[in-house]
């Protein structure tokens, strides 16, 4: 979470940022040991007592620790216990117990086969709810936005303010030279982005936005936008989300995330939403981001999003999720990352596969400050699984380097060489 300053010093809202800080175990100062999984449960967010929480994100390296991937109203999530390796100096079995222990779950156990049969289940909704009408509404949303004269795919920027990323007079030119597109927050749930970002170029409605849209597109820059969906009014979010497509955005993006400060609806509500956008616009194109981490997709309700939506952006922040905790849950879930943890090469097979029952465009969203060697490993095994345009999050953390290597590497040839 960060907050943004006014002109006059003072603090407006907060606006959650997509890539605080994860949502990983705690250890300052101390190296952990191994870790193995001990136990992994989709539960109740009800049935897990606040010790149990808190002892799981700041527990020391001795301590037993619980976590829990996912917090929201009415929210399931999934407990996983991390004990120390037996390997651990002093570990024993009484020793690696949650202290308190936390209450019986209400909710099945999930393992691996149940794990698959529910992303399964989860991507098949949509079509078992549209199994009855003549077309398909995204195979006939594919067909209208291919009458269309549509640029031809562009690597494209993340904006999330431009009191922090930069002005548009300097963000605009610099896309323009690399023949970049830009993807610009337009809202925050309920809320314009202009609330926290009180600069010039802020979006405060609809109007704004087309203005905003119209000044990247005289520069020659695509503008794309995208929002925080949360679900607390499902049906004036879809109309504000409406509105942005209207005002001249070529797509928008939701960012759909079971973090605190995003997602608190329930399914029935991104139901509503849909529905209600779809009403509005019927043929936008309209793409979900997510963090592709399996346990965080099962928080969120991707399912029903996928029956509107024409695309999936991932976001593969192989530098925030390269930890010991996570590769033991990919590796539980039926993933292993191998020896090397959690890699570019590995996010992007992995997110793949995940996402190959949904059929839907996908789209990776890339630390901009992720290495430029990982880089290019990314980029190239995005083309080679036939994910060519790449997203970078965001302006104002991206070098020139790296902006320079996209702009030498346009979606559909195989990328050359490394930013730098």
């Amino acid at each position: 979470m960060r907050r943004a300053v006014g002109e006059d010093g003072a603090r407006v809202r907060p606006d959650p940022d997509p890539v605080a800080e994860d949502d990983v175990l705690v250890r300052p100062g101390v190296e952990a040991p191994p870790l193995v999984v001990a136990e992994h449960k989709l539960v109740s967010l009800d049935a897990l007592e606040r010790p149990t929480l808190e002892g799981g994100r700041h527990g020391t390296r001795d301590a037993p620790r619980a976590r829990v991937a996912a917090r929201g109203r009415g929210a399931y999530g999934i407990r996983l216990t991390w004990l120390a390796s037996s390997t651990s100096a002093g570990a024993g079995a009484d020793d690696l117990r949650v202290d308190p222990p936390p209450s019986e779950p209400h909710g099945p156990g999930i393992s691996r086969r149940r794990f698959l049969a529910m992303m399964g289940a989860m991507a098949g909704a949509g079509a078992f709810a549209l199994a009855n009408t003549q077309c398909a509404p995204d195979v006939l949303r594919r067909v209208v936005q291919g009458t269309r004269a549509v640029a031809p795919p562009q690597h494209a920027v993340w904006v999330w303010q431009f009191s922090i990323d930069g002005p548009v007079a300097e963000i605009a030119p610099a896309l323009a030279a690399r023949n970049l597109a830009v993807v610009v927050k337009t809202h925050d749930g309920l809320d314009w982005m202009a609330t926290y970002d009180p600069v010039p170029g802020a979006v405060a409605g609809a109007r704004e936005a087309g203005i905003l849209a119209r000044v990247f597109e005289d520069y020659g820059v695509p503008f794309h936008a995208w929002a925080v969906v949360k679900g607390i009014d499902p049906v004036r979010e879809a109309a504000m989300a409406a509105d942005v497509l209207d005002a001249g955005a070529h797509s928008l993006t939701l960012d759909l995330e079971a973090h605190e400060g995003f997602w608190a609806g329930t399914s029935d509500d991104a139901l509503r939403f849909g529905e209600e956008l779809r009403r509005r616009n019927p043929y936008g194109r309209v793409d979900v981001a997510i963090d592709p981490r399996p346990w965080q997709m099962l928080a969120a309700p991707l399912g029903e999003f996928a029956t509107f939506c024409d695309g999936i952006r991932p976001q593969l922040y192989w530098d925030i999720y390269d930890t010991p905790d996570n590769a033991n849950g990919y590796a539980y879930l039926g993933f292993p990352p191998g020896p090397a943890g959690i890699t570019p090469e590995f996010l992007v097979d992995t997110t793949r596969r995940l996402l190959a029952p949904f059929d839907r465009w996908v789209v990776p969203l890339a630390l901009g400050t992720a290495r430029d060697a990982a880089w290019a490993r990314f980029a190239h095994e995005a083309w080679a699984q036939g994910m060519p345009a790449l997203n970078v999050w965001r302006y104002g953390t991206a070098g020139r380097a790296l902006l320079d290597y996209l702009g030498a590497n346009p979606p559909g040839a195989e990328p050359a060489g490394e930013p730098g």
